[in-house]
């Protein structure tokens, strides 16, 4: 797992979710429990990581609140990917092939 695994599964989630609320434009203010609904499922399967979706939730709200509070023209989703795997302690590929 690596931040650009974690940017395509958040970009994937932007997706699913502004279909699932079209109707509205993809407005919901509640999106972090839709989010952790979607997302939970796909890192226990894809990356092995047991994770809850109370956990996602706060996780997702804690990042877009460091995400404002930073001056950064990186794209919202690339922060949330690099704070996720800096939070969950994940190591790149590449970092566990040259531990080896």
């Amino acid at each position: 797992m690596n931040p650009d695994s974690v940017g395509a599964l958040l970009d994937e989630t932007i997706d699913a979710h502004h279909l699932a609320f079209e109707d509205v434009d993809g407005y919901d203010p509640e999106w972090p429990l839709w989010y952790a609904e979607y997302m939970q499922g796909k890192l226990i399967d894809s990356f092995g990581l047991s994770i809850t979706k109370s956990e996602l939730v706060y996780f997702l709200v804690d990042a877009e609140i460091k995400r404002s509070k930073m001056k950064t023209d990186k794209k919202w989703t690339q922060v949330y990917a690099e704070l996720f795997i800096d939070k969950y302690h994940i190591e790149s590929e590449d970092e566990l092939e040259r531990q080896k």
